[in-house]
Formats: structure tokens, sequence, C-alpha cells
């Protein structure tokens, strides 16, 4: 596909005006394109997601997660291919039923988990997050890099107090407490 159709096409698949800007500037259209996604994934973050620090069972392990929840499969279904073409791996998990005063809806959820996903995302989307979410990105993203640190033996060094106190602190900001 030749990069006028790959713009246009970009352009068009999320409603964004072709803003006449000459064709051989096509990188514009793609960081115009871009920095769309990017607002919008962090919308949704603000308004229907998490990023937290998840526990094992018997919180020996931790791992850093970012998730978007939504009833409208529609909205599930851009993140998911929005996520993909920005070269992340989402997890789903379909049809969690929730209930609510109108009955009972699917609750559907897309997870990025681990750093390898959540580190280059935080740092792609912290600036368009405002308030709560930048706070918890930011200490995400403090841990990723604390644990980055010890390189090919992170598996193996125990979580020191700075982390630890990181994982309190965002898990007290989502309104959970580390046993």
């Amino acid at each position: 596909m030749d990069s006028r159709r790959l713009s246009r096409s970009l352009l068009e698949s999320d409603g964004l005006q072709d803003f006449n800007i000459p064709t051989e500037k096509h990188n514009l259209r793609i960081l115009v394109h871009t920095e769309f996604i990017k607002g919008k994934l962090a919308g949704l973050l603000e308004g229907e997601g998490t990023i937290t620090i998840r526990s094992s069972g018997s919180h020996k392990w931790y791992t850093p997660q970012v998730l978007f929840a939504n009833t409208d499969m529609g909205i599930i279904e851009w993140i998911i291919s929005s996520l993909k073409e920005l070269n992340y791996r989402p997890i789903s998990r379909f049809n969690k039923p929730i209930s609510t005063k109108k009955g009972e809806k699917p609750l559907h959820e897309i997870r990025l988990s681990g750093q390898l996903q959540v580190y280059p995302f935080l740092r792609f989307i912290d600036d368009a997050l405002v308030g709560r979410k930048k706070t918890l990105s930011r200490l995400v993203l403090e841990w990723c890099e604390s644990r980055a640190s010890y390189g090919t033996m992170v598996n193996k060094t125990p979580y020191s107090q700075r982390e630890l106190e990181i994982i309190d602190k965002v898990r007290e900001i989502n309104g959970h407490r580390r046993n």
C-alpha cells in the first residue's frame, strides 16, 4: 500500500479529517493519527481503566498492568485494534457478567501485562494523562525502571523497600491494600 493510501486509510478509520496536508508530508498525518489514538486511549483509561501492580496469590511476585474495561463491544474492539496497531499485545477477557441498575451486562476487559508491555505504553501515554492516573503512571514507571535495573537477575532479586512502598502507594490510590 503506498503511503498516500495508508495515510488516508488511517485518517478515515478513526473519523479524522483530511487537513489537506500535501501527500509528501504523510508523516505528519501519521503523527496526527498517533496523537489521536493516544488521546482517545488516555480518555478511556482515565474513565474506565486501571493502572496497577498486581500480586500473585502469595504476594511473592508483582506484575505491572494496565486494564481497560467497558460494556460496549465497539469500544473494546477499537482499543484492541489500536493497541495492536501500536505494536502492543493486549490480552482480552470477554463477557464477564456485572450487575447494574438496568440488569446484567457483559463487561469486557483488555489488559497489558508485564514490564515489556506496560512500561513502553505508559511512556507513550503518560503526557496525555492527568490527576490520579498520571500519579499512578509515574509510580508504575518508577517501579518498572527500578526492576529493570537488575537486568537478567530481576527474577532472583528481592523487592527493595522503595519498590514495596510504590506497590503500597499504587494499591492505596486504587483503593486496595497489600496484605
